[in-house]
């Protein structure tokens, strides 16, 4: 892919999943911010190794968030659980989660939005939780990760 259409964010990415999931950035996977989508914000092509973010996206990091999801667990299909996770990841990083899965189809009750606004908020806790039990050093060091992937984009 040309470098007029793509641009190579795997070292924020590593960056990203090394503190998210505290172990190695997968070997030779890539991840590219490009324009070649038309419906999608994102997608994870497994055959390629290649994790691929469009140029619409606001936000980034959302979008890797829930490719994130795809990448550590393949067989884990969208749904509640996909959701939280990538809430949790979203809230590991700083962000505040994508709402773009809450927009409330004809065939979505309120009960259904509301257990998934629900689940958002558990995940958020259950991060806020283990962050609280974490040596000072380790949320400091956390933090600078945080606050160096925010520069980078």
């Amino acid at each position: 892919m040309s470098a007029r259409y793509a641009v190579d964010l795997t070292k924020v990415a590593a960056a990203a999943w090394e503190l998210v999931f505290e172990r190695p950035w997968p070997a030779r996977w890539r991840v590219l911010y490009t324009s070649s989508f038309w419906t999608t914000l994102g997608e994870t092509d497994f055959a390629r190794r290649t994790i691929k973010i469009s140029r619409k996206e606001r936000s980034p990091f959302r979008t890797l968030a829930h490719e994130f999801v795809h990448l550590r667990w393949p067989r884990l299909r969208h749904g509640r659980e996909f959701e939280r996770r990538s809430a949790a990841i979203c809230a590991v990083l700083g962000l505040r989660p994508s709402v773009a899965w809450l927009k409330r189809p004809e065939s979505l009750s309120a009960r259904e939005l509301l257990a998934r606004l629900s689940a958002i908020e558990d995940a958020a806790e259950e991060v806020r939780e283990a962050l609280s039990e974490l040596p000072a050093r380790k949320v400091l060091r956390l933090r600078a990760g945080r606050a160096r992937l925010r520069s980078a984009a």
